[in-house]
């Protein structure tokens, strides 16, 4: 517990003798009305500092939020600025798990289709089978570690909620919820597989606590309240004796706990672990196998590879700057255009993430700001350094694209129509989100703040970033889900291009001009998935 509680633990600042009243959430100090004063003014934690007036409004009105955030455009809203911090990581988990699951169900496929392949090899094959579903193994006890702690954070959360809303109800209904426990089933006996398979079926997170409230979010009311017995249930009635029967104090000791238990699974190494599997891309090829050349083909016959991150390029003047992919992680190639060679530099004091790199866009001037996940880095292409700009910095896990105008960063996200966009100046970022549904594949701007984007499901248009305006244009014939390069060049005032490059699953040219489309590169056999591409010219 914090120093500035008093010994008897009365819940009275130590130094002045006060009621506790309020929280710092970034630093976890529990403060009354005199030292917050002084708090404030000393660490510049203002924006951090919550009254447990304003933190109790916060929780009433929290669940009702989420299950509404599907319909709104992620604007702060008056029912949640009291405390929205919970209100934001409840979100955040959900949409974590939301996509761990997916991304787990995308992977169990892939590992059952392995397995079938090699039952007929059967003892001979175990072997090369281990070495193939490695990769997959790993990721998916990833994936299952940080549900589990999501998971666990998500109940301490819901019960905060619980606790607080049942000292406002009355004694008989609070009596009454906690006398069924005996017949419930608890969550130990709750699997993994089961909660996925809820997350699955429920589309916010409002509905996925319902359909669990007497399972997972069934509260015992006994988290970290000063009660050693950890089988034993107590009414709220008993809860608040250790508390002097001050409610407001019991929710400051739950809230502080929490911060003490669960804030490092929120941290920037643990949520970039997830966003770095998340992000990765397994292409997994089965071809039938033949008995008679078996030691030829079983290096044939199945072929997994994880396809390495998107490579970002930027052209700058007579320069194109080359970042990412997994061969070249934490180093940016330089390619001379008039000259023809390259020199690749490493990047210090970036970890080993660096190759996860989503978008990257030029600012005009010193700087290209890389998307790496929900972070933005800042690199100087005069002195080749690269600094953090921002951390957490957006609402979405991958970008689509990025764009630089007038001094503000706009960057869409790659599975919903949805933008952030951020005031480089004042590191101060709005949100913008449509309620029509898209996952994009491939995205390029003109320059002139539009952002041309294509979705997996064949759907093509021109999106203005400050006016919002939405212009379908003419699709492709032939649909990718392929995550693919796209470049926009003006030849001159009257003619300009848009190409969309997909190696041997088909490459595009668009004609702005005449709304059509042509296919161009035939016969290109490799796989561009994931590329990045330029246009440029030699001066012969």
């Amino acid at each position: 517990m914090d120093s500035k509680v008093s010994k008897n633990n009365d819940f009275k600042c130590s130094d002045h003798k006060r009621v506790l009243e309020l929280v710092c959430h970034e630093c976890n100090k529990l403060l009354c009305s005199r030292c917050s004063a002084n708090h404030i003014k000393d660490m510049e934690h203002s924006t951090f500092v919550y009254h447990i007036d304003d933190i109790r409004l916060g929780l009433n009105q929290v669940l009702n939020n989420n299950s509404n955030s599907s319909n709104n455009n992620n604007n702060d809203t008056n029912s949640t600025y009291h405390f929205k911090y919970i209100s934001q990581r409840l979100d955040d988990i959900w949409k974590t798990i939301k996509s761990s699951t997916a991304k787990y169900s995308e992977l169990d496929s892939k590992e059952k289709q392995i397995s079938k392949h090699f039952e007929e090899l059967h003892l001979y094959l175990m072997s090369e089978e281990k070495k193939i579903k490695t990769l997959i193994i790993d990721d998916k006890e990833i994936i299952i570690n940080q549900i589990e702690n999501n998971i666990n954070e998500l109940k301490y959360l819901i019960n905060i909620i619980k606790l607080n809303n049942s000292y406002d109800r009355s004694t008989s209904n609070t009596s009454s919820s906690s006398s069924s426990s005996d017949n419930i089933d608890t969550t130990t006996s709750y699997s993994i597989p089961s909660i996925m398979e809820s997350i699955d079926t429920n589309q916010t997170l409002s509905s996925f606590i319902k359909s669990n409230n007497e399972t997972i979010f069934y509260c015992t009311l006994s988290y970290n309240i000063n009660i050693n017995s950890a089988n034993s249930n107590y009414s709220i009635q008993d809860i608040l004796l250790n508390y002097d029967n001050n409610t407001d104090s019991m929710i400051l000791d739950l809230i502080y706990n929490y911060n003490n238990q669960f804030k490092s699974f929120s941290s920037l190494s643990t949520t970039t672990i997830i966003n770095n599997i998340n992000n990765k891309y397994y292409h997994l090829i089965i071809d039938k196998f033949d008995f008679t050349k078996l030691h030829k083909l079983l290096k044939q016959s199945i072929r997994f590879d994880l396809y390495p991150y998107d490579s970002q390029s930027i052209t700058i003047g007579e320069n194109i700057y080359i970042f990412g992919s997994y061969f070249i992680e934490a180093k940016c190639c330089v390619y001379s255009i008039r000259h023809q060679t390259y020199h690749v530099h490493t990047i210090k004091d970036i970890d080993d993430v660096f190759s996860a790199i989503d978008k990257a866009c030029y600012d005009g001037q010193d700087h290209i700001y890389l998307i790496l996940g929900r972070s933005i880095y800042r690199f100087n292409i005069r002195t080749l350094q690269c600094e953090l700009y921002q951390s957490e910095a957006l609402n979405f896990p991958k970008a689509i694209t990025a764009l630089y105008d007038n001094g503000y960063l706009y960057i869409i996200s790659q599975y919903e129509f949805e933008m952030s966009i951020i005031n480089i100046n004042r590191k101060t970022m709005e949100n913008w989100k449509s309620d029509q549904q898209c996952e994009w594949i491939s995205a390029c701007t003109d320059g002139n703040r539009h952002i041309y984007l294509h979705s997996k499901h064949n759907r093509f248009i021109r999106f203005n970033i400050l006016t919002k305006e939405i212009k379908n244009l003419k699709t492709m014939v032939k649909r990718s889900n392929n995550t693919r390069s796209m470049v926009y060049h003006r030849v001159s005032e009257k003619e300009s291009y848009i190409y969309n490059i997909g190696g041997n699953k088909g490459s595009g040219r668009y004609s702005i001009e005449k709304d059509q489309w042509q296919f161009i590169l035939y016969g290109d056999e490799y796989d561009r998935s994931h590329c990045s591409a330029t246009i440029f010219e030699i001066d012969k």
